[in-house]
């Protein structure tokens, strides 16, 4: 049983970055591979040697050489990659952000993190109290005694399905509106596929088919988005209805009264309604097909879902992000196993459990189908990591240890999961300070590190425009017109040494001197930032946080 330490998680958790204070940029196309900036060249970047405590975290002269021509290779757009390439230079990333971390630290610089809500040890803090659960179940009335409104969902919320059929089997009272656009035979379709999800689940839970199809009621609607927006606009009042979100509370509330229960009374409802000839089949395919995966496998739901507005882009599991994890799980000696999406030149054809479903047995490859695949590789001790998806709640659900990567923009999303700390065992969520996922417009935590560390620099010079005279302004001027100081700087260096060779030194010039260095060599760390960092990534003190998660997990088993 591995014990971590879980002050290393305590703390209050830092506000949001001040959006407003973080200019937005587009997305760049370059790979993740480092782009050189204008005006840099690859010599000059990679010999810029830091001094004090981060020198002994700089490249050596034999890792520069190959580096400089990694970066003469990838100025640009990178190609796809294979997963081994990428996961090379994770380790080359945490050499720069430690740089950063240990610059920071000197100069008592904050760096943004975020404290994660769960300690990842084996009985993790309930950072939502039981009062804050019970409020929110009286708020919904759901309190005893009272009769809740029903559920609303519409649709394109087909990733709610699991968390609101869980919250049914555990509040008979519980009953869901779904919302479909009024005269789409597909739409419609897809509702009732819905439904007859819901009942089934229901009757395997002892109902019969009347009483189960008596809680779910199909709404056609000109506009399923206004509507849901509009009809849970007073979730709590007796002419709206419920959210989905409120299923968390039930399901965490049930968790926590009754664990084994709750997890036997989902894998009766989700698994066991699968007739017994088809579970045999499923066995024997799962056999067939995923023999290979070791027991004790991390498998990695890569999740690359479509553009269009309800998909989330930001979302979508980026490469680097990718191979950030899998090198975590190698540190560890684990072995991975790719599940889900394509992503670059990871393809299905070379990864079995990539589009799974697509492989299955015909007929048996529908959501329920596929929940009881994943247990039977959850039996083998095989836990899970992956972005934020309605995919991943199911299957802690059932037992499987799920660690669920939630990024910046998903904060409500966020706040509401956080009631599984402490209740759901199986369940870790990883918040993120920056939305890491392909399709993010903003890279936030590095644009904050950089905006952090020129206030620095901007509050150093404008304390010592009397030392720096005309120069100081015109450093100044360049910052605020975002053009290079650095010129400046190198100008007021030559001149100054020069001084000093002639005339000797005396106090002003030399601490002029060093006032000028240090200016230089911040504004350095600052471009090398930049060009080197900025990319869809974890934070290291993220990526720490998962690997203790993992190594909790595998306490437990």
């Amino acid at each position: 049983m591995t014990k971590i330490n879980p002050n290393v998680f305590s703390g209050q958790r830092p506000p949001r970055i001040n959006q407003n204070r973080v200019k937005k940029q587009p997305r760049t196309e370059t790979g993740d591979a480092s782009h050189v900036v204008p005006n840099v060249t690859v010599d000059s970047f990679l010999e810029q040697e830091p001094t004090g405590k981060s020198k002994e975290l700089w490249l050596g002269k034999g890792e520069q050489s190959g580096l400089r021509q990694q970066l003469a290779n990838d100025s640009g757009r990178a190609p796809k990659q294979e997963l081994g390439e990428r996961e090379g230079k994770v380790g080359r990333n945490l050499v720069y952000q430690q740089r950063l971390r240990t610059f920071a630290g000197e100069n008592r610089l904050p760096i943004p993190t975020v404290t994660q809500p769960c300690a990842p040890d084996i009985e993790p803090t309930r950072c939502v109290g039981d009062a804050e659960v019970a409020r929110r179940l009286t708020q919904a009335r759901l309190g005893p005694g009272e009769q809740p409104r029903p559920i609303a969902q519409a649709t394109y919320m087909s990733g709610d399905r699991n968390a609101i059929c869980a919250a049914m089997v555990f509040d008979e009272r519980l009953k869901v509106d779904i919302l479909h656009k009024k005269g789409d035979a597909g739409d419609a379709a897809a509702a009732q596929n819905l439904k007859g999800f819901y009942v089934d689940a229901l009757k395997a839970h002892g109902l019969s088919e009347e009483a189960a199809s008596a809680r779910i009621k199909l709404v056609p609607e000109d506009d399923p988005r206004t509507a849901y927006q509009q009809r849970t606009e007073f979730p709590g009042s007796s002419r709206g209805n419920l959210t989905p979100g409120v299923c968390t509370s039930v399901v965490a509330n049930a968790f926590q009264n009754d664990t084994v229960g709750s997890k036997e009374a989902l894998k009766k409802v989700w698994l066991g309604s699968i007739p017994e000839q088809d579970r045999k089949t499923l066995d024997a395919w799962v056999q067939k097909s995923f023999g290979h995966v070791q027991d004790g496998s991390v498998l990695v739901w890569v999740r690359q879902a479509g553009t269009e507005a309800n998909r989330r882009p930001e979302l979508n599991m980026s490469e680097f992000a990718l191979a950030q994890v899998t090198h975590t799980v190698k540190e560890l000696g684990k072995p991975f196993h790719l599940v889900g999406d394509p992503i670059g030149k990871e393809t299905a054809d070379k990864h079995p459990l990539m589009n799974f479903w697509e492989k299955m047995p015909p007929g048996l490859n529908d959501r329920t189908h596929q929940l009881y695949v994943m247990n039977k590789l959850s039996e083998r001790g095989c836990i899970l990591v992956g972005m934020r998806s309605g995919i991943l709640e199911p299957h802690a659900m059932l037992g499987m240890p799920t660690v669920s990567i939630e990024g910046a923009s998903g904060a409500s999303r966020n706040e509401r999961l956080r009631q599984y700390a402490g209740r759901l065992p199986y369940w870790r969520p990883l918040e993120t300070v920056s939305d890491i996922g392909e399709g993010a417009t903003q890279l936030q935590a590095t644009r904050e590190d950089r905006r952090l560390l020129k206030d620095h620099i901007r509050g150093e010079i404008q304390s010592h425009l009397g030392d720096l005279g005309p120069q100081g302004q015109e450093i100044l001027t360049a910052l605020d017109n975002k053009q290079d100081p650095i010129p400046i700087l190198g100008k007021m260096k030559g001149d100054l040494s020069r001084l000093i060779k002639d005339k000797g030194s005396d106090p002003t010039t030399q601490r002029k001197l060093e006032l000028v260095n240090s200016l230089d060599e911040k504004l350095k760390l600052s471009r090398e930032l930049k060009s080197e960092i900025e990319q869809h990534q974890f934070q290291m003190e993220e990526l720490d946080y998962l690997k203790k998660s993992l190594q909790q997990f595998y306490g437990m088993s």
